[in-house]
């Protein structure tokens, strides 16, 4: 017996509701909205690729989120998020992706139309600025966009595995100035001309 069926089997759900079993606290949340008063529609009349895709992204604790459609209605799971921060969620749960984007939405939307041309994009440590704590920050991501296929083989959405590494390179940053500032302090003679290269 398959894991959708069992879920299915053990707690009533149907295969679309199966579907969406689990998940933790954002598997809870797409739980909670009434879909079928938006333009996905009730979630039994979701197709079996959305379905598909949203029982991976629920079951990973890799930060994921993916856009549906040509409006690019937007879930995440629980992975991602912290990288909403305290300004994006949980209204980002179900928002089209220009909306929740906008600050970004130049770098984006060209690797977005990629995808949606049958194509695939990966950027490792790419820098967007995100306005998502109420003030526009630095961040660092390695991320990919994947084709989400339907039924019929055309490409119906984006999937999207990331990853945040920001501190990591805020922190190779700052080892390059204190190796370049160490360097420059050895060759003081004294605290006087130590406190001059400093400043």
């Amino acid at each position: 017996m398959s894991r959708v069926e069992a879920a299915s089997a053990g707690d009533g759900l149907d295969p679309a509701g199966a579907a969406l079993s689990g998940g933790g606290e954002m598997g809870a949340l797409i739980r909670s909205i009434d879909w079928s008063r938006t333009a996905l529609g009730p979630v039994e009349a979701w197709p079996q690729s959305l379905r598909t895709a949203l029982s991976i992204l629920l079951s990973s604790e890799h930060p994921m989120f993916l856009w549906w459609g040509r409006e690019l209605i937007q879930f995440y799971n629980d992975g991602y998020r912290p990288i909403l921060g305290s300004k994006k969620h949980p209204a980002a749960m179900g928002q089209a992706g220009r909306a929740c984007w906008k600050e970004i939405w130049d770098v984006i939307e060209p690797m977005i139309e990629k995808v949606f041309a049958g194509g695939a994009t990966y950027l490792r440590d790419g820098l967007l600025i995100l306005d998502r704590n109420g003030f526009l920050e630095e961040c660092y991501f390695n991320y990919g966009y994947s084709p989400i296929r339907d039924e019929r083989g055309a490409v119906a959405g984006v999937f999207v595995a990331c990853s945040e590494s920001t501190g990591h390179i805020l922190g190779q940053r700052r080892l390059k100035l204190l190796a370049a500032l160490g360097a420059r302090v050895a060759d003081a003679k004294n605290v006087e001309d130590a406190c001059r290269v400093m400043l």
